[in-house]
């Protein structure tokens, strides 16, 4: 089941990726996210990180990984604490010669294994050769699994991606795993990508057109959004390792050629 909720994660933030663009707006908290009247453009979602790629990021994160297990008993430039439901740790500019570190979070494991919620507590910012990530304090996502082999993931946070600002507010997804693979949707949520406000379509069941996925990568899904000027926005499931970005950038109600952007997931 954790590696579920860890591939979950993993597809919302492949996600924002998608929606991503290039940001040039001050700080706004994800709790008082404000509704801009902005359509959204695909021109202006395809550089969000200064381009930065999805192998890329998924280098980053792999070094991160190994840096954390490495320094786990090092404690030269970190401390915290671990025991067996909660971790916590306070990183002061840990530098293992390719991540540089500087922040502190804690998180908590729910008994039972019913989940677990985690909190920045100290901004955090994260460095290496490949792209630049900060969290800003009191982000947090929450985790709460059932008996019946699902989940549902809550978070809000602040981020900056190699300099462009993403916040979002109270991003719900819920998700059901079995031995050949799972689906997850979105109920609710706000996006704030530079002045472009983004939300999770009200009108539309999540449940009725989840993502769905197997071994060989998705299956079928389609996620429904609505830019600040009530502009429909649809990621698309196209084949197994691609996914469809349309944005009805004229708002007439029809997504033409020139409103459907592809990314392929590798």
């Amino acid at each position: 089941m954790l590696g579920s909720i860890i591939k979950y994660s993993t597809l919302i933030l492949v996600t924002l990726m998608i929606l991503g663009c290039v940001s040039e707006s001050d700080d706004k908290s994800p709790n008082t996210l404000q509704n801009s009247t902005k359509a959204v453009k695909i021109a202006d979602l395809q550089n969000f990180g200064n381009g930065v790629e999805y192998k890329n990021l998924r280098h980053s994160a792999d070094t991160l990984s190994k840096t954390a297990q490495n320094d786990t008993n090092s404690g030269m430039c970190q401390s915290g604490s671990i025991d067996l439901n909660t971790l916590s740790f306070d990183a002061n500019n840990c530098d293992d010669g390719y991540v540089v570190i500087d922040g502190s979070a804690s998180a908590q494991i729910y008994p039972n294994d019913r989940g677990g919620f985690a909190q920045v507590l100290r901004d955090l910012s994260i460095l290496d050769g490949y792209f630049s990530l900060l969290v800003k304090k009191d982000s947090q996502i929450k985790i709460d699994i059932n008996s019946q082999n699902g989940a549902t993931i809550t978070t809000s946070f602040q981020t900056e991606i190699n300099g462009d600002k993403l916040s979002v507010d109270n991003l719900t997804m819920i998700g059901m795993s079995n031995d050949n693979g799972g689906l997850f949707y979105l109920s609710t949520g706000e996006i704030l990508i530079d002045e472009y406000y983004i939300q999770v379509d009200p009108a539309h069941d999540g449940s009725t057109t989840p993502f769905v996925l197997d071994s060989s990568g998705f299956k079928s899904g389609l996620m429904k959004l609505l830019d600040g000027a009530g502009h429909k926005i649809e990621i698309a499931v196209v084949s197994s390792d691609e996914l469809a970005l349309r944005v009805d950038e004229n708002g007439d109600g029809v997504f033409s050629d020139d409103e459907i952007v592809t990314q392929i997931m590798q």
